[in-house]
């Protein structure tokens, strides 16, 4: 771990980030997502911490991050010379919130880990090696605490697909269906995979799907190939049905309230489709009793709301950690076992 990194940790279970001692290793999920944070948005979040410390903030949150990245030289095609205009000016109106008294301490607040979390997720999509000071103004942007500052504010990730700032549906989904169209041909490959999967959601019982492979076979890929397979074979029991990619990664990494009113959304948003193939993404990053409760939960009503089928790509040991001793998973799911092109 870099020395910025170790800065970076938590120390208590308070979150102090500010003090002297160089702490090694830290006891919380940040500590993995920072090494994968680069050079620059490690310098970023250094300099909002100190910032902060300037000011005489207790706590550091996403619009003081923000300040900082606004005010940096940036390079950043997400945001336009009007846009731009739109936010320096909401932030000067808006106050800063000192919150707690000064101890000459500051803290991070609940709300900037989820952004710091979001904006890994978001390096993820976008097949980036590294977070970039771009990730975390786009993690910012679709946070709830920031809806004053970007209401009306058009950011587009090199994804744009993945997080347009309106809409439940559009900042976790990518419609898979429409988005193929324009890819190169990849389920010609798959066709054993394909059959056993058409197989298995057109029944009226276990019509849900796992598959089943290590990382890098080609888990992901399945979900653009059965997308461009049902648009091309014109089968009548996936007649103006829809592959979703739905990334749960990204839903779940926000506080318990804010998903849970982003999945409220996206649940009643899904009656207003016909019938939909949910293609989960980041399932795996789910790894808390809460979380999986959560996404259960969220399955459950999906399958009230509207004509759904889920098809969860994930890892062995994974499944076999979280999902073989769930009774809803192995009441609901079926499984194929994916495995690399040779």
């Amino acid at each position: 771990m870099t020395s910025d990194q170790t800065l970076l940790m938590p120390k208590t279970k308070e979150e102090k980030v500010m003090g002297t001692d160089n702490r090694s290793n830290g006891e919380s999920e940040l500590t993995n997502v920072f090494d994968y944070y680069s050079k620059e948005a490690l310098t970023t979040l250094k300099d909002t911490f100190y910032e902060a410390k300037k000011q005489k903030k207790s706590s550091v949150d996403p619009v003081d991050l923000l300040r900082v990245l606004i005010s940096k030289d940036l390079k950043l095609e997400l945001v336009g010379k009007e846009s731009l205009l739109i936010i320096q000016e909401r932030l000067i109106k808006h106050a800063p919130d000192k919150g707690k008294t000064y101890d000459g301490i500051v803290y991070f607040a609940p709300e900037i880990k989820e952004v710091l979390i979001g904006a890994y997720f978001i390096s993820k999509q976008e097949s980036s090696s590294e977070v970039l000071n771009s990730h975390l103004l786009l993690a910012i942007s679709v946070h709830p605490s920031t809806d004053f500052i970007f209401s009306d504010v058009d950011l587009k990730s090199k994804n744009q697909n993945n997080l347009s700032i309106s809409g439940s549906m559009e900042k976790f989904t990518v419609d898979l269906t429409s988005t193929s169209k324009n890819k190169a041909t990849v389920y010609q490959d798959r066709k054993k995979e394909l059959d056993s999967i058409v197989r298995i959601l057109i029944r009226e019982n276990k019509h849900h799907l796992i598959l089943l492979g290590e990382e890098g076979v080609g888990k992901s890929t399945l979900g653009i190939a059965l997308a461009q397979f049902l648009s091309s074979q014109n089968l009548s029991s996936f007649e103006d049905t829809r592959v979703i990619s739905l990334d749960v990664g990204s839903l779940f990494a926000l506080s318990l309230n804010s998903s849970q009113e982003n999945i409220r959304k996206i649940t009643e948003e899904v009656g207003t489709f016909g019938k939909v193939i949910f293609f989960f993404d980041n399932v795996d990053l789910l790894r808390t009793t809460i979380q999986m409760s959560q996404l259960v939960e969220f399955l459950r009503n999906l399958e009230k709301k509207g004509s759904v089928n889920f098809v969860v790509p994930t890892t062995p040991v994974f499944y076999k950690e979280f999902l073989a001793t769930n009774p809803y998973f192995t009441s609901s799911f079926d499984s194929i076992k994916v495995e690399e092109v040779s």
